[in-house]
């Protein structure tokens, strides 16, 4: 009996071993082939991308679709369960309004933001003739009464202007071919979208509707395969990431609509050029956190600034004034703590997964980070716990705090 007992032992730590050297192996394999992998996934991603809009659109309107549904299946207490043809109706119902306001937002942006933008597009390239000449017509009286700006200002234009005609010589020119089969290739890429959008809405009202039966497979599986005591763990974590993800999301999209609204309600009022293009510009880089309204206010201050200097001044200002309303007025009382980290840990978070991934790396960065940030902090304070150390970080302000104890 004992020897079959140590036979078991040597199986367990011989598979165990196995594994770790499987793995090991693995890895190194993936590393040498990175480039490999990394193709794989991206081919994975188009053609999983149909899914992924569905399932992205789906958590971006469950809120409203929840909400709607509550309406129609709210009870009184003690009055029982709900009857399925009740569930069924109000399921049906909530899907055809979440859909309906889905198509008059999308509906609103196009019949009253894009005409305005496409003509404050025509406006721009009509314009920058005129706005170029009097930009250096102001730069003209600016050199009259600072002579001594003139030489090193007119230095950096030159060498620009150069710089500009040879790329265009050398670079445009010749390339002037592949640009029209990349338009090609584009308009074939946007029907291509399109087709994946209309697909992903389909599956976005599919899951809308199953998303109960889905997560109790969820939890089923969770049960069948890991003990109960992990499965209540994994749970709650997901409940935890999703608290994060969708009280960060759809109170970005809600503080960047605001801000926007401001933005075109206040350059209205200040007689500024481009007002709806701006605005857009704004909003939607605002959806970035921190450095959104700085990334956006630099492309609508270089269009103001060919109209006037002096406007473009005053803007800057504005949005300077409006960055501290949102983030320390409109942004909490919105989002409040949605995620729990610092300042630092929020630049932190934009410049790294906006590094490596670009816009949406800088969008959903700060909640992914948060999760992780979250997931260390617990895993501490548990080993912390069980080596009988207090948690609380203001314990260990003293350097020679642990050995006193």
């Amino acid at each position: 009996m004992l020897k079959g007992k140590w036979d078991s032992k040597y199986v367990n730590w011989g598979i165990t071993a196995l594994c770790v050297i499987c793995a090991a192996i693995l890895f190194f394999f993936l590393l040498l082939k990175l480039d490999l992998v990394f193709q794989t996934v991206r081919m994975i991603l188009g053609i999983a991308a149909p899914i992924i809009y569905g399932l992205v659109l789906c958590y971006i309107l469950r809120p409203v679709y929840n909400r709607i549904e509550r309406r129609f299946v709210s009870v009184p207490e003690g009055a029982g369960p709900v009857p399925p043809g009740v569930k069924k109706f109000a399921r049906a119902v909530s899907t055809v309004m979440t859909l309906a306001l889905l198509l008059i937002v999308i509906f609103t942006l196009v019949e009253l933001i894009l005409p305005q933008l496409l003509t404050t597009i025509y406006s721009i390239v009509d314009s920058m003739p005129d706005n170029l000449k009097h930009f250096s017509e102001w730069l003209s009286r600016l050199f009259e009464d600072h002579p001594e700006w003139e030489k090193p200002v007119m230095n950096v234009v030159t060498e620009i202007t150069t710089k500009l005609g040879t790329w265009a010589e050398t670079e445009m020119i010749p390339q002037i071919s592949s640009i029209v089969t990349n338009v090609s290739l584009g308009v074939i890429g946007f029907f291509t979208a399109l087709l994946d959008v209309v697909v992903g809405l389909i599956v976005c009202v599919y899951v809308l509707n199953s998303k109960e039966k889905f997560c109790a497979q969820s939890r089923k599986l969770c049960f069948a395969f890991l003990p109960g005591s992990y499965a209540r763990k994994i749970l709650r974590a997901v409940r935890f990431v999703d608290k994060v993800f969708s009280g960060f999301i759809n109170g970005k999209l809600l503080d960047s609509l605001i801000i926007g609204i401001i933005c075109f309600v206040c350059l209205r009022l200040m007689g500024m050029p481009y007002v709806m293009l701006i605005s857009v510009i704004v909003g939607v880089t605002n959806i970035i956190p921190f450095f959104g309204p700085f990334i956006g206010a630099i492309p609508s201050a270089v269009l103001i600034l060919l109209v006037s200097p002096m406007q473009c001044l005053y803007f800057i200002l504005f949005i300077l004034i409006l960055q501290q309303v949102d983030g320390n007025i409109i942004g909490p009382k919105i989002l409040g703590d949605s995620t729990g980290l610092s300042s630092f840990w929020v630049i932190f978070a934009i410049l790294l997964f906006g590094g490596l991934f670009g816009f949406p790396g800088m969008v959903l960065g700060v909640p992914t980070f948060a999760v992780f940030y979250h997931f260390v902090k617990y895993m501490a304070e548990k080993f912390l716990r069980d080596k009988g150390l207090p948690p609380d970080t203001d314990d260990y302000t003293d350097p020679g705090f642990p050995a006193k104890n």
